[in-house]
């Protein structure tokens, strides 16, 4: 199992309870929609590196919060520091606000994905997703 998905999984778990526990601490204005949150998260990994020379400078990370979603297929990185804090933060905005929306969803497993270089751009091969074949297209 990968630590990514691990640590995603944990954050999805703890959240559930201190949601449940805590429903009126913060009013609806002060906690983000789910949506919100998730895009909060989807842009800053937006910001992580995909340049790339060969195949072996990509990497997949499952970073989304939610573990039915394909993994961030990124240039090779060590996140360490404010990065991190940062990422590990989203990552637990988008879990709690999510929480009652996942709550009631079938487990899945994380969905395979085949991290290659292509025209200097990681990308992932095996899913396909239409916007970065557009891209690559240009």
């Amino acid at each position: 199992m990968r630590p990514a998905l691990l640590l995603t999984c944990c954050l999805l778990i703890s959240a559930a309870p201190a949601a449940q526990k805590q429903p009126n601490q913060q009013s609806k204005e002060e906690q983000p929609s789910c949506e919100s949150a998730k895009e909060d998260l989807e842009k800053y990994l937006g910001t992580f590196s995909r340049s790339c020379r060969v195949d072996s400078d990509c990497e997949g990370y499952y970073y989304r919060t939610n573990p039915c979603d394909r993994a961030v297929v990124v240039r090779k990185h060590k996140l360490a520091g404010k990065r991190e804090r940062r990422l590990l933060a989203l990552q637990q905005r988008a879990g709690e606000a999510c929480t009652l929306k996942w709550r009631m969803r079938q487990a899945c497993s994380p969905i395979p994905f085949r991290a290659t270089c292509r025209r200097n751009v990681c990308l992932d091969t095996m899913t396909a997703a239409p916007e970065a074949s557009r891209k690559e297209v240009r």
